[in-house]
């Protein structure tokens, strides 16, 4: 996929195959029925793969509002932990850039092009320029875009360390089965782990680029096997929250303090939602339910 290298080591054939469809078949010129005839095809590989995904949670005020309230939480990539969150990179050739400069200045050629575009260079840190172009760009674009994130795993060790408060928070179970033909489940899509920034001149802009930038994310992450729902928003960056569907379950971490696994309880059994303690394996680094 273009200069891509999606490692089979990290990520399974559908999800590569997914993300051809879905980002870089027939995107130019736009045509809606290809559009739509891409995104069904694109569902139609997701649906029988992953239905059920997990959030993990620490114990707070918002994220007990988000369970009890049936949404989830949308944020922007910029506020992530991880600060190469989809960051993307725009290989331009220099050369190529102080000639449109020269052309729309109307900068006279009568000497030598050579010299010319070598007193632009000395007059103007082009590299550096470029740079803060593309690091603004990236800034402006991550913060309208949207993303809440969900998991295939719902028992990873590092997972319940860095996002449920040190076991001690919760893990939330969702059913996507039946919502194939909502809008939501059209938003969700698995995260694809890369070695390098995903350079978006190479992918003509068709609406999808910045999502896709949204899905990718170092190999270093594959432990998470994530899926994202992505809202690229260029108009009006202003959605927070996203309904789901109502829990299926509720693991309870392995250190919860018992207050919060008691409230956690009272609110599934009174939503017959099942309820599941994680527990420690007394062989091996695992966590059991």
């Amino acid at each position: 996929m273009r200069e891509l290298e999606l490692k089979l080591e990290y990520n399974e054939n559908w999800k590569i195959e997914y993300a051809k469809i879905k980002f870089f078949r027939k995107y130019e010129p736009f045509n809606l029925d290809t559009y739509i005839a891409d995104e069904t095809e694109a569902n139609q590989l997701k649906k029988n793969k992953v239905h059920k995904l997990y959030k993990y949670c620490k114990f707070d005020e918002n994220n007990w509002n988000n369970l009890i309230n049936y949404h989830v939480h949308l944020t922007n990539p910029s506020k992530f932990n991880d600060p190469f969150d989809s960051v993307f990179s725009i290989s331009l050739n220099t050369n190529e850039i102080l000639d449109k400069v020269i052309n729309v200045l109307g900068i006279s050629t009568s000497g030598s092009y050579d010299n010319i575009k070598q007193e632009i260079k000395n007059k103007y840190d082009v590299d550096k320029v470029i740079s803060e172009v593309i690091s603004e760009e990236n800034d402006t674009l991550r913060n309208k875009t949207w993303v809440t994130c969900f998991s295939e795993t719902n028992n990873s060790i590092l997972m319940w360390s860095h996002y449920s408060d040190c076991h001690k928070g919760f893990c939330i179970e969702y059913d996507f089965s039946e919502e194939e033909e909502s809008g939501l489940f059209n938003l969700l899509s698995p995260v694809l782990y890369v070695d390098k920034l995903y350079n978006i001149a190479e992918h003509p802009f068709n609406g999808k680029s910045f999502e896709f930038c949204s899905l990718l994310k170092s190999f270093e992450w594959h432990y998470e096997k994530e899926w994202r729902l992505v809202i690229c928003n260029l108009e009006n960056a202003s959605q927070e929250f996203w309904r789901v569907p109502k829990p299926t379950a509720i693991y309870l971490g392995a250190c919860i303090e018992k207050k919060n696994s008691e409230l956690l309880m009272d609110f599934a059994k009174q939503n017959n939602i099942e309820v599941y303690p994680m527990k420690l394996s007394s062989k091996d680094y695992k966590l059991i339910v």
